[in-house]
């Protein structure tokens, strides 16, 4: 891919990740020359890299600089490829854009990464596909997928690509070589299930995916209550075809039932949707009723109760106790389970308001799963985003999406960071790849209005969050996009459409919770005050957990002292 079709902003990003590289950063003299020759390029002047002008502008020449005689453009350009090509052999390996220099010229290409080589391990374990009569069974095709992912990510050393990037693949009939190319793996694992009355028939098998040739397959037939035994088996081949050791396998329930009502629960979870979180909260409930003891069902009970105060589903106080209660009770069972951690950072920083104790559960989570892509979003996200340590939280949300690539929420809540950075630029190109990636996903049209609003482009802000309305789905985030609306139509004068909205959102009161920091956006915009410090007041005595990065957006950024 060319120079011209990518974005100019997306190039400018990498080079600044470039350039805070090991490999870039320490050597000044190529710090300079990649600068230089990116930025004429991207202002369209290419044909001004030539030997004489980099010898004078860059390294310092005089006007009697003779490239013929003094080679310093030459030695740094060559320093300059090699250190590219270090660079994207190991830290930026995963890098989905690129700049190269042609041997012999001074002028940068920008690529999209191809097809990689990938000498690191990697895997992506693709849906099992349910050949069974009756679709309900897609829970259990769905699970012993999550379960392999699950267990082959804890090898040591094997980067195993998150369920969310894989499932986004169903059903599409895509060329091995091209699956494992948008997943940057080596391998595929792809199988198959049929349930027939109390039997269970599991197909799998092991792909090289550059050369596409089958590593290793193999078929079990089983009676359903051997689910477990299935599934150490079959992890246990494919580490043996990996020539790697599984670690053993993490503390479960011995109740088929109580572990195909996890199943389904984890199901309706992964949808992120009102109705689904309602319906993995009973499937989660009655596993516990058949195993008191079942810690990952604890530990997705606490995901459950955190996700709904997130997407102000639920009052969160009440949802930040329950997801601490069961989170400290799978912790009991289970103290070595990095779920179980993970969830109990996003409680000790929105409940207990302790950033230290957060930090440690997180960093006990990446010790026991490193490819625990759900940790590595909530603590960039969360953890450093509030703390407005952008780079960090840019860098621990690129390292989710490199294990979770096809994330649509990962995608969005990078270009979230970028917003809340005021990179608008780069927000809003981030924001349109997120769309390209998932134009059914509403949040990135949320972001990207506000990154408009922003930069006070309020009718462009105002289109786009409309965009939105016909993707929502349910209560989630809805007062988040009327808060986005009512903000933009008072600051454009059209104050009775904004209040219209934010009597709307008393209806919405008498029927169920909502969030009350959307309602003082709206008070603010309208220049009411006194109404704006009240919601907020309220959003307090609610533990509002959104309070934390108020501070963050940019359109509170001139009032967030006024309505403390």
């Amino acid at each position: 891919m060319g120079t011209s079709l990518i974005a100019p902003d997306a190039v400018r990003a990498h080079l600044r990740r470039l350039l805070a590289s090991e490999r870039i950063a320490s050597a000044d003299s190529i710090v300079r020359l990649l600068k230089y020759t990116v930025e004429k390029t991207l202002a369209g002047e290419p044909g001004a890299l030539k030997e004489y002008t980099l010898g004078i502008d860059v390294f310092g020449r005089g006007e009697a600089f003779d490239p013929k005689i003094d080679s310093i453009v030459r030695v740094q350009a060559r320093k300059l490829r090699a250190r590219l090509k270090e660079y994207y052999a190991g830290e930026g390996l995963q890098d989905q854009i690129r700049i190269e220099y042609h041997k012999g010229s001074y002028v940068p290409r920008f690529i999209i990464a191809g097809p990689a080589s990938h000498p690191d391990p990697s895997l992506a374990v693709l849906p099992f596909n349910n050949l069974g009569a009756d679709k309900e069974g897609d829970y259990l095709s769905d699970g012993l997928t999550e379960e392999l992912i699950l267990a082959l990510s804890r090898i040591p050393g094997l980067r195993v690509v998150a369920r969310t990037s894989t499932f986004a693949l169903r059903g599409k009939s895509e060329d091995v070589r091209e699956v494992a190319q948008r997943l940057r793996v080596r391998h595929i694992v792809a199988g198959s299930v049929r349930q027939a009355g109390g039997r269970l028939r599991v197909s799998a098998e092991l792909v090289e995916a550059e050369s596409g040739f089958q590593i290793w397959s193999e078929r079990w037939e089983r009676a359903l209550g051997d689910v477990f035994r299935i599934q150490d088996e079959l992890s246990s081949a494919i580490a043996c075809a990996l020539r790697t050791q599984l670690a053993p396998r993490p503390v479960s329930t011995d109740d088929v039932e109580a572990y195909q009502l996890f199943l389904k629960g984890r199901y309706y979870w992964y949808q992120r949707t009102e109705h689904g979180f309602h319906r993995a909260l009973e499937h989660y409930e009655q596993a516990l009723a058949r195993d008191v003891g079942f810690a990952r069902a604890w530990a997705a009970l606490a995901d459950t109760y955190f996700l709904m105060a997130m997407h102000g589903l639920e009052p969160p106080l009440p949802c930040l106790r329950k997801a601490q209660a069961a989170a400290r009770r799978s912790l009991q069972l289970d103290p070595g389970s990095a779920e179980t951690h993970a969830a109990l950072g996003a409680v000790s920083l929105f409940l207990d308001q302790d950033p230290t104790s957060a930090d440690s559960h997180w960093q006990q989570a990446f010790r026991l799963d490193p490819n625990y892509a759900f940790a590595w979003h909530g603590y960039g996200l969360f953890f450093l985003g509030s703390q407005r340590r952008t780079e960090e939280a840019l860098a621990a949300l690129r390292h989710a999406e490199q294990l979770d690539p096809l994330s649509a929420p990962i995608a969005n809540d990078l270009a979230f960071l970028l917003y809340w950075g005021r990179r608008y630029a780069l927000a809003i190109e981030q924001c349109r790849q997120a769309i390209d990636l998932h134009p059914s996903f509403y949040r990135s049209y949320l972001c990207l209005a506000r990154c408009h609003a922003a930069q006070g482009n309020l009718a462009e802000a105002v289109q786009v969050a409309r965009m939105a309305m016909p993707l929502l789905q349910g209560r989630a985030f809805y007062t988040y996009h009327l808060a986005t609306l009512g903000f933009c139509l008072a600051r454009m004068g059209q104050g009775d459409e904004a209040r219209a909205i934010d009597s709307q959102m008393d209806e919405i009161g008498r029927l169920h919770y909502y969030s009350k920091i959307d309602r003082a956006l709206i008070s603010l915009a309208l220049g009411d005050l006194a109404a704006a410090q009240h919601w907020i007041a309220v959003a307090k005595e609610e533990h509002n957990p959104w309070l934390l990065v108020l501070p963050c957006d940019p359109l509170w950024e001139d009032n967030i002292g006024a309505t403390h």
